[in-house]
């Protein structure tokens, strides 16, 4: 194995960046910029696949590896002419994925990847033999992943796909119409007359959200009196978290901890069902509907968001209770095989980290 810099095997190249306003939904070739394909345009200029590296933005450091006849916007550093007689290029794309492009981002109001960054990247190189068993390796384990998580996402769609069977508009008039008020209780207990001072805080922030899974999946810890001043709303397992400022009116979540020292921030609206079934509401306040109408809601000009009143005043169908038991019970045996796959997604992700480590550590 040796080790050469990034630009004695490539040259990167930014390119000419093309306009939002000429990118067409039927243009022949697909355009890539800082987050990868994000148009079609009539022209490209990279036959053959081309590793690319964000340079600027939010996800500057992204890695990602074109298909053929492709455009490359001005945003992304492509890796042109690489020499694949000593380096492949998938075999690249892995190496770059591993890298810590934080060491050479530079920038803090609009983070940027120079060529004077760029130079700085050692590539450790195997033989082209071992540089193809590699990338054989962690393609099959990629693979692997991209099924699960598609896997992931078709259960989640029929989920979607049994309450719109069942129930239809939330706003169906077929059933009760009643407001999200009368469903859920009041009783959310404020931190201070809550915890003791020798207790932990479990903070919980639109940060600690997992919007595919609707499922907290972190927190912060801080000793009562440390705590972030909207760390205010103590919870219990089953609450139904929504998010009320606007551009996260989607980070929704279903608190699943059961220990009485998790505490929400006062930007959630926070949902106790005690007259539905909290699967049933859950998949209410995810519809497009509900987003929607919120959106309609929010007020404010720096920060638009809705009040936890417009939350509680909003009126929805309410089915029998039966009707929701039947719903509840198909959601929990999705969830079911949603945790098995889970539990094998998270393994095989483990074993691409450690292999990842292996050859590029």
């Amino acid at each position: 194995m040796e080790e050469k810099y990034l630009l004695e095997i490539c040259n990167p190249k930014q390119w000419k960046t093309i306009p939002k306003s000429q990118l067409s939904e039927n243009g022949k070739f697909p355009v890539y910029g800082a987050n990868g394909i994000i148009g079609r345009y009539n022209e490209y200029n990279h036959e053959k696949p081309t590793v690319l590296i964000t340079c600027r933005g939010a996800t500057c450091g992204n890695i990602h590896i074109t298909v053929p006849n492709a455009y490359i916007n001005g945003n992304a550093m492509a890796l042109d002419n690489l020499n694949e007689i000593i380096c492949k290029k998938e075999y690249l794309y892995y190496f770059l994925q591993y890298y810590d492009m934080s060491k050479i981002i530079s920038g803090t109001a609009q983070p940027q990847i120079t060529i004077t960054g760029l130079k700085k990247v050692k590539v450790k190189l195997y033989s082209i033999n071992k540089q193809e068993e590699i990338v054989n390796e962690l393609n099959k384990i990629n693979k692997l992943i991209k099924l699960k998580e598609r896997q992931l996402e078709e259960l989640q769609k029929l989920i979607k796909s049994q309450f719109v069977e069942m129930f239809g508009d939330i706003k169906n008039s077929k059933f009760d119409i009643r407001s999200i008020k009368s469903l859920v209780g009041t009783n959310i207990i404020k931190t201070k007359k809550k915890h003791k001072k020798s207790d932990i805080i479990k903070y919980v922030d639109i940060s600690s959200i997992d919007n595919l899974k609707n499922e907290i999946i972190s927190y912060k810890e801080y000793e009562v009196g440390l705590e972030p001043s909207r760390a205010r709303q103590c919870l219990t397992k089953g609450d139904i978290l929504i998010s009320t400022v606007r551009p996260n009116l989607k980070n929704i979540a279903v608190n699943n901890y059961e220990e009485d020292n998790v505490v929400g921030s006062s930007g959630f609206c926070i949902l106790r069902v005690n007259k539905c079934m909290k699967e049933y509401l859950l998949e209410v306040v995810k519809t497009e509907k509900f987003t929607n109408d919120m959106i309609l809601l929010a007020t404010g000009a720096n920060y638009p968001a809705i009040h936890d009143k417009d939350i509680l005043d909003y009126k929805i169908a309410v089915p029998p209770i039966t009707l929701q038991n039947q719903f509840s019970e198909i959601v929990k045996q999705i969830d079911k095989q949603k945790f098995e796959i889970e539990k094998s997604l998270k393994e095989t992700q483990e074993l691409y980290e450690s292999l990842m480590e292996k050859y590029f550590g």
